[in-house]
């Protein structure tokens, strides 16, 4: 895979070999908290676009233009946020509370730019010299940014496995099956557990998809929990999932690399891993997700 940004005129390529499971999979972790490594990237090209544009700013005799850029930063995440929620509103009509709750992962990434470089424009007719610094903060960010995430994306996958693997386990109706079975289909592995609130919020939601897309197989892998816990669990939500498999030591979790709960891991019908999801996922972004898999599934 090769990842290529145009910085000041000139191209930039970072090469990635092999398969990879997506850059939020890429995670650095201390404890319980698990960062992906493009959280880290993402910081550091902002703090680099506000040193440069501060800079430049007194290069210039411009006035303090820090707020100035804050404020296209807002600008750029608030058109990124709304730009998806409109894109998948038919999720969002359900539960137009959730469209605050950014913690689904629901961004476009381009409105966000556009709407930021529109308001940077927009802010120097009304503030005389900004243009410069906030041009300069702006195409700095953009840059690290963009060579950042290339890095990320080239890092090693920390997945052993691109494919679905050939691990039996026990289902919690009794018996037991291999993932590599569910080949066929497009295939949503989701690894939750009864005691990871982020997988009880999202569990809902993945079950009702369930019901909605018999054209894809969801399988709900259980980790570290007991199946009498797990069918407790599910009794007093009054949910009943198909394929709920049972993990007792992790062993799924371990060979995609997850590193925290729910990963949620989207396969298309040769078994093929195209997508990943480390966190809550609401409605917009499993339908998101679910589109590029389904294709051709029906």
């Amino acid at each position: 895979m090769r990842v290529s940004v145009l910085c000041g005129g000139r191209p930039i390529t970072v090469e990635a070999r092999g398969a990879t499971l997506g850059a939020e999979m890429k995670a650095f972790a201390i404890g319980p908290l698990v960062l992906p490594y493009t959280w880290f990237t993402g910081m550091a090209a902002l703090a680099l676009g506000f040193q440069v544009g501060q800079r430049v700013a007194r290069r210039t005799g411009a006035r303090d233009v820090g707020p100035h850029l804050f404020h296209v930063l807002l600008a750029g995440l608030l058109g990124a946020r709304i730009a998806f929620v409109l894109r998948f509103w038919s999720a969002y009509r359900q539960s137009p509370w959730s469209i605050p709750d950014v913690r689904d992962g629901g961004w476009a990434p381009v409105a966000g730019i556009i709407v930021a470089i529109g308001y940077a424009f927009w802010l120097d007719r009304g503030v005389a010299g900004l243009r410069k610094p906030i041009v300069a903060g702006a195409l700095a960010a953009s840059c690290a940014g963009a060579v950042g995430a290339g890095v990320v994306v080239a890092l090693p996958p920390p997945a052993r496995s691109a494919v679905l693997p050939d691990v039996r386990l026990p289902v919690l109706t009794g018996g037991s099956v291999s993932l590599a079975d569910f080949r066929g289909k497009p295939v949503v592995v989701n690894m939750w557990a009864t005691w990871c609130p982020p997988c009880v919020r999202e569990l809902p939601t993945l079950v009702r998809a369930q019901a909605a897309h018999p054209e894809i197989r969801f399988v709900f892998v259980a980790q570290e929990d007991s199946p009498q816990r797990v069918r407790a669990f599910l009794s007093s939500r009054h949910l009943a999932p198909r394929n709920v498999l049972l993990d007792a030591d992790g062993t799924v979790a371990a060979r995609f690399g997850s590193r925290a709960l729910p990963t949620t891991l989207f396969f298309d019908s040769r078994g093929r891993l195209r997508a990943a999801r480390m966190g809550a996922l609401s409605a917009a972004t499993l339908a998101q997700r679910l589109g590029p898999i389904s294709e051709g599934a029906r």
